[in-house]
């Protein structure tokens, strides 16, 4: 076993033949110390410290110029690690404390005694090797942090976004690097591949390696995103940052990805969080919809009933329920005719366990759309008939059909409810378009922002309800407001262009005659 070094010891002293004393009584090296100087005063003794800094000074009280307190107080500002023993012919209290107070390990009193000089030595080269041996492990622990703290960040992320957030678990968060912001927003997406090409589960392993790499590269610093493997081949893309455009990079990389493979990619954008507490919910949401939309794509199945292929029952149940939250009646229906047949063959042709998964299903599909903002009172009205029926069902045939009518009819209220969530988002959004068209500010991302929307949602929604996308309605409106106020009052087009939202005149000249047919001093002259 390697043989621990011999701490280096100063020893300061104004009288030579009490510092000749010291050297002669202790056996230095049986304690494990090396005496690698002396000093007679304070001065010399710093000066020595700063060419070789000792493990342990040795110093008496009373010196000339700088007594062996104030020595030891500078010792404590300007080299904490050096450990002090006092030796002192002053048995007193005041001294004691005041010796400690200013960083001395041990104090010994004189006449010397050899034994209590060298307990007082061995005890502090003990302590000594205990620090340093703490100190190496912490060192060790902490490059070992350091080296893999993304490995660290990534697991403990994983778990905010799969379990829920705590207290504890921010602030290791905060200490590896995420910080979130102190409204707590932050947003999550996630990205996978529908369909590989030809490979199997070592070519998409290689390929999501290569997407993270690519998102990484391109855009994490810039993005203050962490991307995760949450593995079940899909990658968790995590921001803190409010500007961080989650669904635009997922399409810059569906894109990059196809255009480069034979891979076909779907992505999921979650509803932005005000706080990391709910992220776990949006990762389960985003996860559904994700799913939904593999399962969904005509490009990965060639025919309805491909999706019960290799899936067992409680798969293919919440696929079914995904499809009916959706509002894919069509879909729903041809799942639902290949589930009661997979359930039948399940459950041995049992009718009673037929019939209650059927019911069984009722109940968890009524859990589902309830938390979509379908009225209970509506599900229960349509839920109660169909549970009674299948109840007393006598044959499977019957079942079977019941089973098929209310997946139409459940999807039917979810499809409903969710044009009506659509309406009334987009009607909130053209009324805050009606009130805040002044502000320069104002844009499609600003808007889906302040209504807590995803942007590419509100594009598509508005576009789909208003028939015409978010800035060519803002624009008009915007235009047709100038026409307003110019009708009321006399104006210049920059001091117009100002009021409506527009700061660039140019560019509001030219809008105003695309919408109007006109160009504004026409109109002017036109409104005399």
């Amino acid at each position: 076993m390697q043989r621990e070094r011999l701490l280096k010891l100063l020893i300061v002293e104004d009288e030579a033949n009490t510092r000749g004393l010291l050297r002669m009584i202790i056996d230095w090296s049986t304690l494990g110390v090396e005496v690698i100087g002396e000093a007679a005063t304070g001065a010399e003794a710093l000066d020595m410290m700063e060419e070789t800094p000792p493990d342990i000074v040795l110093t008496d009280i009373e010196m000339p110029y700088m007594n062996g307190l104030v020595l030891c107080k500078r010792i404590h500002e300007s080299h904490r690690d050096t450990a002090v023993v006092i030796l002192t012919a002053h048995d007193r209290f005041a001294y004691t404390q005041e010796a400690l107070r200013h960083g001395a390990s041990h104090y010994v009193l004189k006449p010397l005694d050899k034994s209590r000089l060298e307990q007082a030595i061995s005890e502090v080269v003990c302590k000594i090797r205990e620090q340093r041996k703490l100190l190496s492990k912490m060192e060790l622990t902490y490059n070992y942090i350091r080296r893999h703290s993304p490995f660290f960040r990534d697991r403990m992320l994983m778990e905010l976004i799969t379990k829920g957030s705590s207290k504890d678990l921010i602030e290791t968060l905060d200490a590896v690097g995420v910080h979130f912001e102190p409204d707590g927003r932050c947003s999550l997406a996630l990205l996978g591949i529908a369909d590989s090409g030809s490979g199997g589960a070592a070519e998409k392993y290689m390929l999501l390696r290569n997407i993270r790499a690519y998102i990484e590269e391109n855009y994490a610093a810039s993005e203050s995103l962490f991307v995760l493997d949450d593995g079940l081949d899909r990658m968790v893309l995590l921001t803190c940052s409010p500007q961080a455009d989650l669904a635009g990079l997922c399409t810059q990389t569906s894109h990059s990805a196809e255009d480069e493979t034979r891979s076909r990619m779907r992505y999921s954008v979650g509803d932005p969080c005000d706080s990391p507490s709910e992220l776990a919910v949006a990762y389960r949401r985003t996860r559904d919809m994700l799913r939904l939309e593999i399962i969904a794509a005509e490009s990965i199945f060639q025919h309805d009933a491909a999706p019960s292929d290799g899936r067992t029952l409680d798969e293919q149940t919440r696929d079914l329920l995904l499809f009916i939250k959706s509002g894919l009646s069509d879909r729903a229906a041809s799942l639902a005719n290949n589930l009661i047949q997979q359930c039948a063959a399940q459950y041995g042709g049992s009718l009673d366990a037929i019939k209650m998964y059927a019911i069984g299903f009722l109940s968890r599909a009524l859990d589902t759309l309830t938390d979509i903002g379908v009225s209970w009172m509506g599900l229960i009205t349509l839920a109660a008939p169909y549970s009674a029926r299948i109840a007393k069902a006598d044959v499977f045939s019957e079942v079977e059909k019941l089973f098929a009518e209310l997946t139409l009819a459940l999807s039917d209220l979810a499809d409903k409810r969710r044009k009506q969530s659509v309406s009334e988002t987009i009607l909130r959004v053209v009324k805050y378009i009606e009130t805040e068209y002044s502000n320069t500010d104002l844009s499609l991302k600003f808007t889906a922002d302040k209504h807590r929307v995803n942007a590419s949602y509100l594009s598509r929604s508005f576009k789909a309800y208003t028939g015409k996308p978010f800035s060519e309605y803002l624009v008009e409106f915007r235009i047709r407001k100038a026409c307003e106020i110019l009708r009321r009052e006399e104006m210049k087009a920059y001091q117009l262009a100002q009021l409506v939202g527009i700061p660039d005149p140019n560019y509001f000249v030219k809008c105003f005659k695309k919408i109007m047919g006109m160009s504004f001093q026409q109109f002017k002259a036109s409104e005399k």
